[in-house]
Order: C-alpha cells, then structure tokens, then sequence
C-alpha cells in the first residue's frame, strides 16, 4: 500500500498526476485504490475487499532492485516476467519512492509517496521478461530518512485514465540488498506470485 498526499503540505506532481488519473474512482479523501480498479470506501468494506482481491490469480511477477550510482542517485531496475503458463500482454511499469512513517509528526503516515518516475510501457510475452531501467536521485528529506527509503514498481494495464488493473507489485526497503536465488530462479524461493501492494 501507498499513501498519496493531495491538497497539503506533502502533495507531489506525480501524486496530483494520479489523482487525475483515477478521477473515475475518486470519491473523496480518503480514497482507497484497489488494483487499480475501484474505492474500497468505506472503512468496513476495506478488509473484505483487500482479501478478495488476494484472491484472485496473477501471471506476472516482478524483480526489483537498485544499485547506487552516486551519492543519492541510483539505477532502479525491474524486471516483469509473465510466467509460462500465462498470457503475454502489454503493461506500463511505474516506480516510486516513498517514506515509511512520514511525516513523522503523524503516527498513521506510512509509505508516503516522495516521488514517482514515468510509466514505462512494455510488451511482455508469454514465458519472457522484459527490464525496465531508470535512475532515481532522492531528496534532501528523504537522504536524512536512509532507513525509512522503500521502492514499489508495479506493472498496470496501460491505459490514460482508470480503471486500469494492476496485475503485480513488488517493494523493496533500504539498503536495497539484493536477496538470494534460489535454484527455481525466485528469491523466496517458490515458484509463486509476489506478495502485492496496491497502488
């Protein structure tokens, strides 16, 4: 899960650029976006629709990781996989960064969304991955924050506006180590799907 400020002191471009792009589902803050396809809200419906969406089967996957470069910049990359039993299929690959528990003057502020790179479009085929690549320079505030840095890719039906389902995510925390491969070619060394967030 990712939290998009809009309207205060912690809103970004990219956040004010989603909000737009969900105007479909928006129905006022908060707003919980559900793979992308529709508002969770109320909070009594938030559960239920969270585990119903587990539920339901994904043949992507997705590997993420990042290497410094410099000081504050480093080269995120993802790699999204369709598995060999799937349907290949085009998707936009979006990245972002966020802050866990910031602002920290609020204790129920998690995953704040710092900022986000351009959507990626790709084709990826049945059995095949394809590597989107790109570089992220953190900021100031987030640079003092090392340990509360996360990064979320996720690969979304590549449409200009919503509903648009999000078929796999995948985050990743400071320091960014890589994890082990197992023999099966999966760090958690199953052949089974990521665990999903929902941007």
């Amino acid at each position: 899960m990712l939290s998009v400020h809009c309207a205060d002191s912690y809103a970004t471009a990219w956040g004010n650029a989603r909000l737009a792009f969900y105007d479909n589902i928006f129905t006022g803050y908060p707003t919980f976006v559900y793979d992308g396809l529709f508002d969770a809200w109320p909070i009594s419906t938030y559960v239920s629709n969270f585990i119903a969406r587990q539920a339901v089967p994904t043949d992507v996957t997705i590997d993420l990781v990042a290497h410094q470069q410099t000081g504050e910049t480093f080269e995120v990359v993802a790699t999204v996989c369709v598995e060999s039993s799937g349907i290949g299929k085009n998707m936009r690959v979006h990245v972002v960064q966020s802050l866990d528990q910031y602002p920290v003057t609020e204790d129920y502020s998690r995953n704040t969304v710092m900022q986000g790179l351009a959507g990626i479009d790709v084709w990826v085929d049945t059995g095949t991955c394809e590597v989107v690549s790109q570089p992220i320079t953190f900021d100031a505030v987030s640079w003092s924050l090392k340990e509360s840095i996360q990064l979320t890719a996720w690969a979304q039906e590549p449409f200009p506006s919503d509903p648009a389902e999000v078929f796999q995510a995948r985050q990743i925390e400071w320091p960014f180590v890589e994890p082990p491969i197992f023999v099966d070619g999966f760090e958690d060394g199953t052949t089974g799907a990521w665990s999903s967030v929902t941007p």
